[in-house]
């Protein structure tokens, strides 16, 4: 009996020992196991740590890959910047008292992109260059908008190099309506800048005539402000190296052909700074200057950001600025007349009605003369005879087709 329950209470003792190893076990297992998955989770957050950034690992794309997201970046916002387009150009139309109508309107695709393209009229009493003006620097300060001149009457925006918009600007007022002749003709009035009381006499005529006044004269200014006062066109009348220089001297703010791009900028720069409201320039001498094509393509990129035109006196056979204009997108317009190369009042008043003939048989003309009292008084008489076929207008109505 002794035995027997000896050898029982020995198995109940061994039997401890195995359940309290099996207690003890299996907590160990589970602690092992949740250490394991901690280990591995602080693994996993190390490793998403040190990993690069989606903002990081895009810089190390490929180039090809690169140049994908950088175009996709910039046709989001081609949407968005004709939009700001077409509001800017509401806004200008509206200040600026211009009629506008749309042409068309068309869907295009630029690198799967859909956007819209749009030719719209614009009708106004004159050249809209206050307009151009305004439009130009507004589209500038867009960053990636541009408006460029096209041809007679057109120009174009464009967007991120993309072509968005076309404006066609026209003429149409009572003036035109009521007469059966569409012969125009300008009278452009050069080398003003000293006498104010010519510019005064000139003014009290009434006449559309064109005032282009040198800079860095004694009334520059002063000119400028009262042609403005009084609704007159102004220009910038550029001196240029003529081919005589230096015997023949052009005056002060000329340019060169020795000048250097940034000299070119600087110059016209501050030369249009005194004639704040001038539409273009025409150039006073400059027979050396416009026969230079890297002279006259300076000066054109950088009118052409000004949303200037040029009138070439045509002082020289050899003017490369109509073929320079073309190929830098500048409006370009050439004289056909001088007035008073003789100083005499019947010769210039022939010259007056030679004018009229040539704009009754081309459609248009221009003429130009100077502050000469000879031309004053011709000017005086030819308003009380002038042929009513003929309709005076300023310069820039010429770069507008009429309706």
């Amino acid at each position: 009996m002794a035995t027997g329950s000896s050898k029982k209470s020995s198995r109940r003792r061994g039997k401890a020992p195995r359940q309290s190893k099996s207690r003890i076990t299996v907590p160990t297992r589970l602690l092992t196991g949740l250490a394991l998955l901690v280990s591995s989770a602080l693994l996993l957050t190390v490793a998403l740590f040190l990993l690069p950034s989606p903002k990081q690992s895009s810089t190390a794309q490929a180039p090809e890959t690169a140049k994908r997201q950088y175009e996709e970046t910039i046709l989001a916002g081609l949407e968005q910047t004709i939009g700001d387009i077409d509001h800017l150009l509401l806004d200008k139309v509206r200040k600026h008292g211009l009629e506008l109508r749309p042409l068309r309107v068309e869907n295009r695709t630029k690198a799967g992109q859909h956007y819209h393209f749009q030719e719209l009229a614009l009708r106004g009493d004159g050249y809209p260059s206050q307009l151009t003006q305004a439009l130009g620097q507004a589209l500038h300060n867009l960053e990636h908008a541009q408006l460029q001149f096209a041809s007679q009457g057109t120009w174009e925006i464009k967007t991120f190099g993309v072509m968005t918009h076309r404006l066609h600007f026209s003429l149409q007022d009572k003036a035109e309506r009521n007469t059966t002749s569409q012969a125009r003709l300008a009278i452009v009035i050069d080398d003003l800048g000293e006498d104010v009381r010519k510019a005064r006499r000139l003014i009290q005529t009434g006449l559309p005539l064109t005032f282009a006044v040198l800079p860095s004269c004694t009334h520059t200014r002063d000119i400028a402000s009262l042609a403005h006062e009084h609704n007159l066109e102004l220009l910038l009348h550029q001196p240029m190296e003529p081919l005589g220089y230096p015997a023949t001297d052009p005056g002060t703010g000329a340019l060169f052909v020795g000048m250097n791009a940034s000299q070119i900028r600087k110059t016209l720069k501050d030369n249009l700074a005194q004639i704040q409201h001038a539409v273009g320039l025409n150039n006073h001498m400059g027979s050396r200057f416009t026969s230079s094509t890297a002279g006259m393509r300076t000066t054109f990129r950088n009118i052409a950001n000004r949303q200037l035109f040029f009138l070439d006196s045509l002082t020289s056979p050899d003017s490369v600025a109509q073929e320079t204009a073309r190929r830098t997108h500048v409006p370009y317009l050439r004289r056909n007349i001088f007035l008073d190369n003789t100083q005499n009042r019947e010769a210039i008043l022939y010259q007056l009605q030679k004018a009229e003939r040539l704009a009754l048989s081309r459609g248009s003309a221009i003429a130009i003369g100077h502050p000469y009292e000879a031309t004053l008084e011709a000017i005086a008489k030819w308003k009380t005879q002038r042929d009513p076929r003929v309709r005076l207008i300023p310069l820039s109505t010429l770069l507008t087709p009429t309706l």
